[in-house]
C-alpha cells in the first residue's frame, strides 16, 4: 500500500515542470515536498531515497540503478519508455517499482504533424519557398510549368499501429477525406468505421495500397526490423512517402535509403532514428525528397504531463492497482 501523500522527486529537463505538477496536484500551498533534481548533475542520494518519481527517460537511465527498494512508482515523462524496459529486461529481474509512462496527450499532435507534412509535399511548399528565395515566378517559364497537386479526398494512407495515437491520427485523416487503412496484429473486435484494416501478415498489400505509410508502432521484439529486407519495395506501385513518428529501429537506415534510391519509396519525412542525434555522416541529411525533424512531432508539455501524473498520483494515494499508462515489462510497453 502507497503511503499517503508521499513526497515527489523530478528530474526532467521540461521547463515549469515542477511548478505544473504543484499545480495539477493541488500540492501547493501543502507539506508534502516536490523536489526538483539538477538534470546535469542529479543528487543521486535523493534519487535512492525517492518513494515517487518523476523523470526523463533519457535522464533517469543513466541513474536507473540507483533506484532500490524505497522507489515504488517511476512516472515516465514521456511516452516511450523502451530504454528503460531494454535495461530491465538485460538484467533479467523486475524492478521493485511500478512503471508507467505519459500517453493519451499526444495524439492531436501527432495528427497535426502528419497532416501537416501530407500537405506541405502535395502543395510542394518546399519548391515554393526556394522559388521565393530565387525570386522566380514559376508558370511564365515554359520549361516550368505549374506543379501540379493531389487533393486529400484522392489519396490513402495506411497507418501502421492504431492504439491512441494512431486512432487521432486516423481521424483527422479521415475528416480531410483521405481514405484510411490500418496494421493491427489481429482484426478488432469494435472496428473503427471507415478504416480497412490489415493484419501484420497482410503488411506487403498495405505498404502497396498506400500513397502515405505513417509508423506510429512503438518499440518491441515484434516491430524492430519489421521493414528490413525489402519490405518497402512493396510500395513501389504506388512510390509512397514513408512517415515515421514510431521508432526509428522498425527500419535500418540503409534499407531505407536504398528503397529510396530504387524508387520503390517516393520519400520519406522522418522524426524519429535509430540513432538520436542523427549522426552528421549520415546520408538521410542530403538525399532529396527526405525530410527530418528532431523528435518534435509530439513533444512533453508541462501542464499536460502534470495532469497525466495527477491523476495518476491520486490513485497511487488510493489505490495504486488502479493506476492507468502502466508498463508491462514482458510486452514492452
Amino acid at each position: 500500500m502507497a503511503s499517503v501523500r508521499p513526497a515527489i522527486t523530478i528530474l526532467s529537463s521540461i521547463k515549469g515542470l515542477r511548478g505544473a505538477v504543484a499545480k495539477a496536484t493541488g500540492l501547493t500551498e501543502d507539506a508534502v515536498k516536490i523536489t526538483e533534481l539538477d538534470p546535469s548533475q542529479p543528487d543521486l542520494s535523493a534519487l535512492a531515497s525517492s518513494e515517487v518519481l518523476l523523470a526523463d527517460p533519457g535522464l533517469i537511465i543513466n541513474h536507473i540503478d540507483v533506484l532500490n527498494a524505497n522507489c515504488r512508482w517511476l512516472s515516465s515523462t514521456w511516452a516511450g519508455v523502451e530504454k528503460i524496459i531494454r535495461h530491465i529486461n538485460e538484467h533479467g529481474s523486475s524492478p521493485p517499482w511500478q512503471l508507467t509512462r505519459f500517453a493519451g496527450y499526444f495524439g492531436p499532435a501527432m495528427a497535426e504533424y502528419v497532416c501537416t507534412h501530407i500537405l506541405a509535399r502535395e502543395r510542394h511548399l518546399q519548391h515554393y519557398a526556394e522559388e521565393q528565395k530565387a525570386k522566380r515566378w514559376r508558370g511564365n517559364d515554359p520549361h516550368a510549368p505549374l506543379l501540379e497537386y493531389r487533393m486529400l479526398k484522392n489519396l490513402s494512407v495506411g497507418i501502421m499501429g492504431l492504439g491512441e495515437i494512431g486512432k487521432d491520427v486516423a481521424h483527422v485523416c479521415s475528416l480531410l477525406g483521405m481514405s484510411v487503412a490500418g496494421l493491427v496484429t489481429r482484426p478488432p473486435t469494435s472496428p473503427l468505421p471507415g478504416i480497412k484494416y490489415y493484419t501484420t501478415a497482410q503488411l506487403p498489400e498495405l505498404l502497396a495500397s498506400s500513397d502515405y505509410i505513417v509508423n506510429i508502432l512503438p518499440s518491441t521484439s515484434g516491430t524492430i526490423g519489421l521493414l528490413n529486407g525489402g519490405m518497402l519495395s512493396n510500395c513501389k506501385a504506388k512510390q509512397g512517402c514513408f512517415i515515421n513518428v514510431g521508432r526509428g529501429d522498425i527500419v535500418t537506415e540503409e534499407d531505407l535509403l536504398k528503397a529510396i534510391d530504387a524508387k520503390e519509396l517516393g520519400g520519406a519525412v522522418l522524426d524519429v532514428f535509430s540513432t538520436e542525434p542523427l549522426p552528421q555522416s549520415s546520408r538521410l541529411w542530403t538525399t532529396p525528397n527526405v525530410t527530418l525533424t528532431p523528435h518534435v512531432a509530439a513533444i512533453s508539455f508541462p501542464d499536460e504531463v502534470a495532469e497525466s501524473f495527477a491523476k495518476n498520483y491520486h490513485l497511487y494515494c488510493t489505490d495504486p492497482s488502479s493506476m492507468t499508462h502502466t508498463v508491462n515489462f514482458g510486452k514492452g510497453y
